[in-house]
């Protein structure tokens, strides 16, 4: 039976961060992936703040020469009018620049860098079982591929597979849901020609028709984007993309944006995806990324939360390995939730119509938006942002200000 330091489950963002970071620290790893790469995901529009955290997790040279579409900002649509956010007026300081990505082909890339580091990937590879024991490696788990199954040991398993929750289901955690009455619908499209607004930008369109309802329209290369819609219209016995051209079409201003264009994937739906599971470590596991909370897709701060969780939980699951003291409701769960609660005040507020409106106005002063632009590139966790502490009361009071 082989033996590992850490096993982790899942090869996204968040394990992949963990995996290199526990690597570089001079423990054996290895990923269980229950797919086989390249492979479909979305969520491709990072943020500044993802690269300083792929700075810090030593993996910044996945971006050298790369071919990726490059992003300086967020451009927002609601009725005629278009407001810009660049990102390079934010308030903290670190990257201003990023990326936005085909998820098959960038992971794919990552997880060829960490096959290159030592680490061991088990592709197509599905977790069968898990068990807990008091013995030098007190992890067992039982993992199966299309021509067998078999068991390894390690002394510490991170789980990182996102709104799959493999582990929280194998151990019965519970899970709370929340947002229940919104769906996702998206697809990958290719335009005739290039569209009008800025490739640099993700952009980000309200609903001329409901608020709480938005589209992404993301730049992943020339002509080629990905296009997905957020609501809570109940279904109306269509399909996924018949829905997600139903809500186009009430949209004129962004259908004339798009141009011309067809379908390059099979549109696709995720319901129950805003989710947080109760119990985020135990004696011997952790979850990072989305297997613990997942807000909401709107200011693409998935990738940034699992990033960051991964940033924080691999020194300590360093210092747990080698028999240290680790506190991590303080040291882990405290610090994460920082960045969490102002990402969630955010996403209440773009819902509740409040950071509408501070984003459409030009009233709030030059010093004030650049603390809401940091929060919006990433910088969630940044403690001198007045606007990461009180962050409620904050938002509230700004948007007053800026409906006059």
């Amino acid at each position: 039976m082989k033996n590992y330091d850490i096993i982790i489950i899942g090869a996204g963002p968040a394990g992949t961060c963990c995996a290199a970071m526990l690597k570089e620290l001079g423990h054996s790893v290895v990923i269980i992936e229950k797919n086989t790469f390249p492979r479909f995901s979305i969520g491709e529009s990072l943020l500044p703040q993802n690269m300083e955290l792929y700075k810090e997790a030593g993996l910044l040279s996945i971006f050298e020469d790369c071919d990726f579409q490059f992003k300086d900002g967020a451009q927002f649509l609601r009725e005629d009018i278009f407001k810009d956010i660049d990102f390079s007026k934010k308030s903290t300081d670190g990257a201003s620049t990023t990326y936005q990505v085909r998820r098959s082909s960038f992971d794919k890339k990552v997880t060829d860098h960490l096959q290159t580091l030592g680490v061991d990937i088990l592709f197509d590879h599905t977790l069968e079982g898990v068990e807990f024991n008091d013995s030098q490696n007190p992890v067992k788990v039982s993992v199966s591929s299309k021509t067998s199954t078999f068991e390894f040991q390690g002394k510490f398993l991170v789980d990182a597979s996102g709104l799959a929750k493999v582990l929280p289901k194998a151990l019965n955690l519970k899970t709370e849901y929340q947002a229940q009455d919104r769906r996702c619908y998206f697809s990958h499209i290719k335009t005739s020609q290039k569209p009008a607004f800025d490739t640099n930008k993700i952009l980000i369109s309200v609903d001329q028709t409901n608020s709480k309802c938005w589209f992404w329209t993301i730049p992943l290369a020339e002509n080629n984007f990905s296009l997905g819609v957020i609501t809570d219209e109940k279904d109306l016995d269509l399909s996924n993309q018949q829905m997600l051209e139903h809500c186009i079409e009430r949209n004129p201003l962004l259908k004339k944006a798009l141009g011309d264009y067809e379908y390059e994937l099979e549109t696709k739906k995720i319901q129950s995806f805003t989710s947080k599971t109760q119990q985020m470590f135990g004696e011997n596991f952790l979850l990072i990324g989305n297997s613990g909370e997942f807000l909401d897709p709107i200011f693409s701060s998935g990738i940034t939360i699992a990033l960051k969780s991964a940033c924080l939980a691999s020194p300590l699951i360093n210092k747990k390995i080698k028999g240290e003291s680790v506190d991590f409701d303080k040291e882990y769960l405290d610090e994460l939730n920082y960045g969490l609660k102002t990402f969630k005040v955010f996403v209440d507020a773009w819902y509740g119509g409040d950071l509408q409106d501070i984003i459409f106005t030009d009233k709030i002063q030059k010093e004030i938006r650049s603390h809401i632009i940091s929060v919006l590139a990433g910088y969630a966790w940044d403690k001198k942002n007045p606007y990461t502490q009180k962050s409620e009361r904050r938002l509230k009071a700004l948007a007053e200000v800026c409906r006059g």
